[in-house]
């Protein structure tokens, strides 16, 4: 985290934490915890689709 609030990058895509599945915005970071398993490895959540404008740094869809 520490990289994370010092880069303070628009989306930060990350699988690690499986029952943390989500999309949370905090201080202008998108961050997209992407895990589609479980905590039992069974596949549990949907992919996560965006797109991102690189011109205007904000996600679009």
């Amino acid at each position: 985290m520490m990289a994370v609030n010092r880069i303070k990058p628009v989306i930060h895509v990350f699988g690690h934490i499986h029952e943390g599945y989500g999309h949370r915005e905090i201080d202008g970071t998108n961050f997209f915890n992407a895990s589609v398993l479980d905590e039992n490895y069974l596949l549990v959540n949907d992919e996560w689709n965006f797109e991102f404008d690189t011109e205007k740094k904000i996600i679009t869809s």
